[in-house]
């Protein structure tokens, strides 16, 4: 640390800010064990009155660093570093480093300091350091007034206060201001004000599509506003709110006529799908199909000037997939199939296909008369297409030719021979390509694909057994324990089992073999008592943790190391740290395994559910609003699920 200080002060030194940032990174840092931050706090508490002066060095972007650097020192110091910064902020001229200098204020004196912010939000003084207050004030949880409301207003409605990066905030000062104030009616009205009178750059910011995905009651709130913007004067602005609204469709429902209009009035936009015009109508289609409106039947546009653009055949009584297609392509496109000339086409064209296959298979029955054009699709190796055949039934029986083709073809790789042979079941009812593409997996040693085959289609493994057990009883890190747990659950044998979970749990270096074998291990119960000292010791591992306290329960019956994994990760989840609701099928197992015992986890699973703070969101960006619905839903299911088994 002293080595660093000396470097950020050094006028002569290269890359001064880069270390000031360092140090900068160090002091906010809160991630690192307890001695560790106690001893990182007392080096730069040592080193405060050497960097006190980087405050007034003759760089800007120096002093704007420093601004983060002091502003984030040790509690220690803080008498010395806000008198420094107060008598800077008289004299600061650069609106970084200004803006920079109240947010350090903030930061080290929030109740303290909330007079001073308070003067910094008058008119007279500079955008920057009434910027900087207003961003500290929210950001810091002190009490928001009309005072900070038209200061926001006026230090944003000719562009932005502060310009370039802002060492403080990642987002933005704007956005960090429009999620930190507690009040939603108050965000509404002052990024209503900034949508109405705002430059289009910064309307286009005032769409809180952020509030909306952190906080829940922020999205009824807010979809008015964001309705509104949808018809702003502005290309940019529309097309951000075209974008929110695709995901919170409390606002799509508001603006349909808006979306639909506007719509059907651009839609050769789509001819340039870079444009921002593009970018409205794709995400205008998909809000209008996603709340069920029937002015979605838009025809796209062509790609060349002769080809011709039939309408899309989207069936607003069916529900979107989960990767939904923006704009499928028109007849002539598929028939030309992709451009040579454009590097890009090919792939382009392949997803295109893939997400119309999707879309049919979600439709089954219902999107029958279109086996015809999936046959040609097979029989180029597309294997999107098979899925969907296999889910049109008894009506699909027409392919059944060209899907034995493609499962005996040599090339075929192993998912596509095993779908053909999935869909070959369905339509035929014969299993002999299943029982076919499973032998050849095990002989394959894929037990992963071999596994999931078996459990998708209730196969006979006895004729595999020999060949099944010397792969469960290799040494193979990513196959043993799969097969092993494969031959257990179907013939309730155990010890190739326990060698493997043992061999695994013992020497196994990939954290998803361990996790795995740990999950074996619970399911062999007391046969593996002689494990339990390594379970344990797989306690509070990010991967392993869960299914060795699930193991635990299993063997000895403990509920304790399984509560307190569980609600090490609810916790993950509500920090938004890890994304474990996604996929709650652990959480269903976990409840089941605990019965009686899960003291206190269905009123923990209801606050996730109920609460007004959105769930750990993954997932693409622009859905994560429908993430969190989706997750709710699912939290929901499982709780009524868990208090039917209850009772």
């Amino acid at each position: 640390m002293p080595f660093l200080a000396r470097l950020a002060i050094e006028p002569t030194a290269p890359h001064r800010r880069t270390w000031t940032l360092l140090l900068t990174a160090v002091a906010a840092a809160d991630d690192a064990p307890d001695e560790v931050l106690t001893h990182t706090g007392a080096a730069l508490v040592a080193e405060a009155d050497r960097l006190l002066p980087l405050l007034d060095d003759p760089d800007d972007e120096i002093r704007h660093a420093a601004t983060c650097l002091l502003g984030h020192l040790p509690a220690d110091c803080a008498s010395a570093v806000l008198a420094a910064l107060r008598e800077r902020s008289r004299v600061e001229t650069s609106p970084p480093a200004l803006a920079g200098v109240t947010a350090a204020i903030g930061r080290l004196a929030p109740e303290g300091g909330r007079a001073w912010l308070t003067r910094e939000l008058a008119a007279d003084r500079p955008a920057a350091a009434r910027a900087g207050a207003a961003w500290a004030i929210a950001r810091y949880g002190l009490p928001w007034t009309e005072e900070a409301g038209s200061a926001v207003v006026d230090c944003w409605r000719d562009g932005e206060p502060v310009k370039g990066p802002w060492h403080w905030s990642d987002s933005g000062m704007l956005g960090d201001i429009a999620l930190g104030v507690a009040d939603v009616r108050a965000v509404a009205a002052m990024l209503d004000a900034l949508l109405r009178h705002g430059t289009a750059g910064v309307a286009a910011r005032a769409v809180a599509h952020d509030r909306c995905t952190a906080q829940r009651s922020a999205r009824p709130a807010l979809a008015p506003l964001l309705a509104c913007a949808v018809d702003h004067p502005a290309p940019a602005v529309r097309s951000a709110a075209a974008f929110a609204v695709d995901d919170v469709l409390a606002a799509a429902r508001l603006a349909a006529d808006s979306l639909a209009a506007r719509t059907a009035a651009q839609t050769d936009a789509l001819a340039d799908e870079e444009s921002t015009g593009a970018v409205f109508v794709r995400h205008a289609l998909d809000a209008l199909i996603r709340i069920d409106d029937p002015r979605c039947r838009i025809c796209s546009p062509p790609r060349s000037p002769t080809a011709a653009s039939p309408c899309s055949t989207c069936s607003t009584n069916a529900a979107w997939p989960t990767t939904p297609p923006c704009s499928p392509p028109s007849a002539a496109v598929l028939e030309a199939g992709p451009d040579p000339s454009d590097p890009w086409s090919h792939q382009e064209h392949h997803n295109e296909l893939v997400e119309l296959s999707l879309l049919l298979r979600h439709w089954g029955e219902a999107a029958a008369d279109a086996v015809d054009d999936l046959l040609p699709l097979v029989e180029d190796g597309q294997h999107w297409a098979v899925p969907a055949l296999a889910a049109m039934g008894e009506r699909a029986r027409a392919a059944v030719p060209a899907l034995r083709r493609a499962f005996e073809a040599p090339a075929s790789p192993d998912h596509v021979r095993a779908d053909c042979a999935a869909a070959l079941a369905t339509l035929t009812g014969d299993t002999t390509p299943l029982e076919q593409c499973l032998a050849r997996l095990v002989a394959d040693g894929s037990a992963d694909a071999a596994a999931r085959l078996v459990h998708q289609h209730d196969l006979d493994v006895e004729p595999l057994l020999p060949a099944l057990r010397a792969l469960a009883g290799g040494r193979a890190a990513d196959t043993d324990r799969v097969a092993a747990r494969l031959l257990h659950e179907t013939t309730g044998e155990t010890a190739v089992p326990l060698r493997a979970a043992a061999h695994t749990l013992e020497r196994g270096r990939i954290a998803r073999a361990v996790a795995e074998a740990a999950d074996l291990a619970g399911r062999l119960g007391e046969a593996v008592r002689g494990l339990v000292p390594r379970l344990r010791a797989l306690l509070g591992d990010p991967h392993a943790g869960h299914p060795a306290a699930l193991a635990l329960r299993r063997i000895t019956g403990e509920a304790g190391p399984l509560l307190d994994e569980c609600r090490a990760r609810l916790q993950q989840e509500r920090k938004g740290t890890r994304e474990w609701l996604a996929e709650p099928e652990w959480l269903a197992e976990t409840l089941r395994e605990l019965g009686a015992d899960a003291a206190g986890l269905p009123s923990a699973l209801r606050a996730l559910a109920e609460g007004d703070h959105a769930l750990a969101l993954g997932g693409t960006w622009g859905a994560q609003v429908r993430d969190d619905e989706r997750k709710r839903d699912r939290l929901r299911r499982l709780l009524a699920a868990h208090a039917a088994s209850a009772r």
